[in-house]
Parts: C-alpha cells; structure tokens; sequence
C-alpha cells in the first residue's frame, strides 16, 4: 500500500494561498471543478507525482514544502502546478471515499481532525525538519528570553500561529513542520518556526478558541534542543 500524505489532506484553500498565493489557487480551484485534472502517482514512500495534459510533471515528496516540489514548467519559483497537485490529491481522496466525505459544517471537527497544538511536534520531528545549524539560530534567537504570543488552534481555516517580536507563524499541517509558514523573508525553514515552536511547548495545554497566552521563551538545554 501506498503511504498517505496526510499532510497534503491538512492545506486548505487559506493555507496554500499563505504558501502559494491567492491567483494560483483560484485558478486552480476553477480547474478543479471543471474537472480537469491531472493524473496523479503515488509512490511508495509517499512521492506524489502529477502529469498535466500539456506535458508538465509535477513531484512533491514527504517533508518538502511546495516551493520545494519539483516541476518542469519554465516557472523559476511558485507555480499553479504545485498547487493543483495538492489540490487533486485531495480531490481524489475525497472520491475514493464519498461515504466518509462529512458536511461543509462539519469540516472543522471531522476532516481537519479537530483542535490540536504544534507542541505535539517532538524532538526527533525537529530535528528531521530543521538543519542542525537552524536548531543552532533559533537558540541564540531564544537566548535573548523573546517574548511570544501564542495563539490555539481554532478551526481549519484559523490554525495555530505564534506572533514572535519580528514576525508571525502559522502552523498548517498537524503532520508535517515543513509546512509551516512564516512571514519572514525566507517563509519557511527559518529559526523563527522552531522559537515558535518552542513558545507552544513552553505555553502548556491551550483549549481550542482560547485567548492568546504570553509566553517568554527559554532557550532549551543544550542536548535538548531538536
């Protein structure tokens, strides 16, 4: 069997619109509707590639951002292909289980797995997410005691987000970090996620909808830090 990219199922239109932008997703939402899609493969370590009409191949592997997917349009950075690859994963995986398909009303709870916290992320997901010299960056970033706001999860479209002094976080995915999005000049892949992170852990248990909590982040123990 196939392995199923659960992180691709978590980007909702808000989020790949953060990861993309708003033109890319519309006209890949158009697409999908008039049913054009392209043919999609899975491997089995959970590559998925896509074949467009027009020649294109498109191919996203598990633990790369959609910046990173690759794609042989002449586009040189974010295209529509990345986006309708996501798109029709999730297209085809709602038609290969209409039963199980819930109600607009009842996505929040069913298909976006209801509340959760990036604090859920261990050690071992960080250090499998970030090079050890971003682990390194956003210790000297957490050394100075920065003050975080966390913000808990409240719906599919309302994920977590940490506001860090320079910048804000979003988490998207509850399966994947590289999908985080940051708006720092990198984007993604930056210290600013693993502070941000570490601000959930350090906040402790957060209800869903909950005020946001103030939180002056610690650098963790050296050895303990991924």
């Amino acid at each position: 069997m196939t392995a199923v990219r659960g992180d691709l199922l978590e980007l909702t239109p808000e989020a790949l619109t953060a990861l993309a932008n708003a033109g890319f997703v519309k006209r890949a939402q158009k697409d999908v509707a008039a049913g054009l899609l392209p043919l999609l493969e899975t491997a089995d370590d959970g590559t998925v590639s896509a074949r467009f009409d027009d020649g294109v191949r498109t191919s996203l592997p598990p633990g790369r951002t959609l910046r990173d997917a690759q794609c042989s349009c002449p586009a040189s950075g974010m295209c529509r292909h990345r986006v309708m690859l996501v798109l029709a994963y999730q297209e085809q995986a709602a038609s290969a289980a209409p039963s199980a398909a819930p109600a607009e009303d009842e996505v929040d709870a069913s298909a976006a797995g209801g509340e959760w916290s990036p604090a859920h992320f261990d050690d071992a997901a960080l250090a499998a997410s970030f090079a050890p010299s971003v682990i390194e960056q956003a210790q000297r970033l957490a050394a100075a005691r920065p003050v975080v706001a966390v913000q808990a999860w409240r719906s599919a479209s309302a994920p977590p987000i940490a506001r860090l002094p320079m910048c804000s976080v979003r988490f998207f995915s509850r399966s994947s970090l590289v999908h985080a999005r940051c708006d720092c000049k990198q984007g993604s892949g930056c210290a600013h996620v693993v502070v941000a992170l570490w601000a959930f852990r350090q906040a402790g248990p957060l209800a869903a909808g909950s005020p946001e909590r103030m939180v002056e982040v610690r650098a963790p123990v050296t050895g303990d830090a991924a």
